[in-house]
C-alpha cells in the first residue's frame, strides 16, 4: 500500500473542522506549527468535551499506549491521547497492529519535533503507508516574509515590504519570536490601517545577533573578517558546519542561476521564483553578481562541494575547518 506524508496545515485544518483523525504522526523541523496544532487540538477537544491526555514517551510503554487508546468510556465520549518525543519510544514497532486497526473513539497523536527519515524503520513506514504522517516543514526565507505579510493582511493592516523586511531583519526566522513581536505591533496599531518603519523600530526587540542571511551579506560584500565572526557565532549556537556549507552551497548556486537568468530575462517575479527568493532581495543578488565573476562563483561552488565531501573524513574541529573555508573563498575572490 503506497502512502504519503501531508503538510501539518492539513491536520490543523481538520481539527478546526472538529474532525479528529484516529491516528496522526506530527513530525518535522518547524516546532511552531506542531505546537500550534496541538494547542488547537486541546482547545477544540475541550469545546467538544473530549478527554485530552499528554504523555512523554519515557512515561508509557507501547502496550500501555494501546491499552489507553483502546479503553472505552462508560459514557461513550471520545478522547485524545498525545505521545510526545515519539522517536525515543522503545519497541515502538509493537504499536503497528494498533495503527492498522485503531479505536474509533480515540485520536492518538504521536509527536516528534525533528526531521524523520520515514524509511528508516518499519514503524515509520507503516505510519506513512496508512497516511497518518503530517510533516511540519521549516519555512524558506521567502515563506517567512510571506508569513509576516499575511499576519498583517489578515487584520486588514497595510504593510510595505520594506517594513516586512525590517521586522524579519530585526527578529530573525524563529516563528515563536516573530509571532510575539507581530502581536505587539498589532496591539500598537489597533484602530489604524497601516504600520510604519518608525513604529516597528521603536517596538520590536532584536532577539538575535547574526543569522545565516547575515553571512550571505558579509560574503556578498567580501567582508571576510565579518564572515568569519558570523560563522563562529553560528557554530557556537545551534548551527553545524554541515548546515553552513549546505546553505552557502545553496546561496552560490542561486547566484550562478541568477547570473545566467539575467542574460535572458529581466522579469523580477520569474527571477525570484527560480532562485526561491522574494523580488525585494534581487538587489542583493545583483550586487553580489557585480562583485563576483562567473568564474569566481563557479570555483567557490566547486570548493563547497569538495568541503562537503571532506567533512565525512576529517578529524579537524569545525571552527578550524570553517576558518580554512573562509580563507579559501577569500583567496579565490582575490585571484
Amino acid at each position: 500500500m503506497n502512502g504519503s506524508r501531508k503538510n501539518i496545515k492539513e491536520f490543523a485544518s481538520q481539527i478546526k473542522k472538529k474532525n479528529f483523525p484516529q491516528v496522526a504522526f506530527l513530525c518535522g523541523e518547524e516546532e511552531y506549527y506542531i505546537i500550534d496544532a496541538l494547542n488547537s487540538a486541546q482547545a477544540i477537544a475541550k469545546e467538544l468535551n473530549y478527554s485530552f491526555e499528554i504523555f512523554n514517551s519515557a512515561e508509557v510503554s507501547p502496550q500501555e499506549i494501546i491499552d489507553l487508546a483502546s479503553e472505552f468510556s462508560l459514557f461513550g465520549e471520545k478522547k485524545v491521547i498525545v505521545i510526545k518525543d515519539f522517536g525515543s519510544l522503545n519497541k515502538k514497532e509493537k504499536l503497528i497492529p494498533y495503527f492498522q486497526n485503531p479505536s474509533h473513539t480515540t485520536c492518538l497523536i504521536l509527536v516528534e519535533i525533528s526531521k524523520i527519515n520515514l524509511a528508516q524503520n518499519k514503524t515509520y513506514k507503516t505510519l506513512e503507508s496508512l497516511n497518518y504522517v503530517y510533516e511540519s516543514y521549516r519555512l524558506k526565507e521567502n515563506e517567512i516574509l510571506e508569513y509576516i505579510e499575511q499576519r498583517f493582511k489578515s487584520k486588514k493592516i497595510k504593510i510595505d515590504f520594506e517594513v516586512v523586511n525590517l521586522i524579519y531583519s530585526i527578529v530573525g526566522n524563529n516563528l515563536f519570536e516573530l509571532d510575539a513581536e507581530i502581536g505587539k505591533i498589532l496591539m500598537a496599531v489597533e484602530g489604524k490601517t497601516s504600520v510604519s518603519k518608525e513604529l516597528v523600530s521603536s517596538l520590536v526587540v532584536s532577539n538575535r545577533q547574526y543569522s545565516i542571511f547575515d553571512l550571505y551579506n558579509a560574503l556578498r560584500d567580501k567582508k571576510f573578517d565579518l564572515a568569519l565572526k558570523i560563522g563562529y557565532y553560528l557554530l557556537d549556537g545551534d548551527a553545524t558546519l554541515v548546515y553552513i556549507i549546505v546553505m552557502l552551497h545553496k546561496y552560490f548556486f542561486n547566484l550562478l542561476t541568477f547570473q545566467e537568468l539575467k542574460k535572458i530575462t529581466n522579469n523580477e517575479k520569474e527571477l525570484a521564483s527560480r532562485i526561491g527568493s522574494h523580488p525585494f532581495y534581487l538587489k542583493d543578488y545583483e550586487l553580489a553578481s557585480k562583485r563576483y565573476g562567473f568564474t569566481e562563483i563557479s570555483k567557490i561552488f566547486e570548493l563547497l562541494l569538495q568541503k562537503d565531501i571532506e567533512l565525512k573524513s576529517t578529524t579537524i574541529d569545525e571552527r578550524t575547518q570553517y576558518a580554512i573555508l573562509i580563507g579559501e573563498i577569500m583567496s579565490i575572490s582575490k585571484r
